[in-house]
């Protein structure tokens, strides 16, 4: 059986495809058999477990520039409404590079946001925490892919495409921004299972994201209460 993108309850009472407990998701030896990371980057992957908050994970992906303005309207709006209603309810996670990272970050500000760098690197952003994760870029991309419950994906090329397969791959739960193109459109080998609308995800809600032309706030409100719909998923099976 192929991975699952968002797994979920399926038939009867209980029974998710994937488990998605905190103990499970990340699994970090599974994960680590099959992608061949090294020692490094489970020791990190570990690590960064204990310094999060015993919280979920959400993860944003996305381009370092923006190929539309509308796009960068969304992310800010997005996070005004991560930060109004999710705050709380997860740790936040970047990789502190510039584009959508950065504005995703400087409007949500505050507590619970993070951002994973390579060791001996900084982010400059002005909000968040800098955590590090591998000595290279590359090892930095293999443990945030498997670090998240949740990931948001906006635009992006080979290496946001490459992160969410990490992802998928272990059992997390991968929403992409279709309407804002690029990996997150489908490019670059995107995982195809990632644009088939989850069981539980309502289709107003889903098919906004495949909008080009719909409002940045009602495409923000639809991404949040896809977000809230999955942790309250999370908190059942915990």
């Amino acid at each position: 059986m192929g991975a699952v993108c968002c797994p979920s309850q399926q038939g009867t009472m209980g029974k998710p495809q994937m488990s998605v407990s905190f103990d499970s998701i990340p699994s970090v030896d599974d994960a680590v058999e099959k992608l061949s990371i090294n020692d490094t980057g489970h020791t990190a992957v570990s690590r960064l477990r204990r310094q999060l908050p015993e919280k979920p994970v959400i993860c944003i992906l996305g381009s370092t520039t923006f190929n539309d303005p509308k796009t960068e309207e969304k992310v800010t709006n997005i996070a005004f409404c991560f930060r109004e209603r999710l705050r709380q309810r997860a740790a936040f996670v970047t990789g502190g590079m510039d584009g959508v990272q950065l504005t995703f970050a400087k409007t949500f500000e505050g507590t619970n946001l993070f951002q994973i760098l390579p060791q001996g690197k900084k982010s400059d952003f002005p909000y968040g925490t800098d955590l590090h994760a591998g000595a290279t870029h590359e090892q930095r991309q293999e443990v945030f892919g498997l670090l998240g419950h949740l990931y948001l994906t906006v635009e992006g090329g080979p290496g946001v495409a490459k992160e969410a397969r990490i992802a998928v791959n272990n059992g997390a739960c991968v929403i992409p921004l279709v309407s804002s193109g690029g990996a997150s459109g489908g490019l670059f080998d995107f995982p195809k299972e990632c644009f088939q609308k989850p069981i539980w995800a309502p289709e107003p809600r889903w098919s906004l994201l495949q909008q080009k032309e719909a409002a940045a706030s009602e495409v923000a409100a639809a991404v949040t209460d896809l977000m809230e719909l999955y942790l309250d998923i999370l908190d059942r099976l915990r």
